[in-house]
């Protein structure tokens, strides 16, 4: 019985050293991970808000030239470019790739089918990315026709339909 009180007394309870760094090794390890994963995250958020703000410039440059009142107004659709973005209005918020300036670009030309009946719009934004420099990934383009259409007559037409 003796015997057994000293086994008991010796043994021993809790963690070694080696099982408590084998431990915090693990978490360090996930822990990183965690940290490179909410960076990436981060800056992907940043490339989509980008986009979704320079299609929407695109969208809206294509939807005003489309939104001529006269035939006038189509006839002098021309080719222009502006800069816009939350920096054009505060040069000193300029931070590339968060606070972008964008470049935004149109072409119209005479549509090669049918030249005197419609125009071709090709409008390309492009932003500054995070290092500050303009790639194919910071280039939104779109293209578009925009039809000769006499707007006066146009609400006639479809009051006969």
């Amino acid at each position: 019985m003796m015997y057994q009180t000293k086994q008991a007394l010796t043994k021993q309870r809790g963690f070694s050293m080696v099982e408590v760094l084998v431990t915090m090794s693990i978490m360090a390890v996930g822990m990183l991970s965690l940290a490179r994963f909410n960076d990436t995250l981060s800056q992907d958020s940043n490339i989509a808000r980008a986009r979704t703000e320079a299609v929407n410039l695109v969208q809206d440059q294509i939807e005003h030239m489309r939104n001529y009142r006269t035939l006038s107004d189509y006839n002098n659709l021309v080719t222009g470019q502006d800069t816009v973005g939350p920096a054009a209005l505060s040069p000193d918020i300029a931070v590339p790739g968060l606070n972008n300036l964008y470049t935004r670009i149109w072409t119209v030309t005479p549509d090669a089918t049918n030249p005197s009946q419609a125009k071709v719009l090709n409008v390309t934004v492009t932003w500054p990315n995070v290092k500050g420099q303009v790639t194919a990934n910071t280039t939104i383009s779109l293209v578009s026709v925009i039809a000769k259409n006499n707007p006066s007559t146009s609400a006639l037409a479809m009051k006969n339909l």
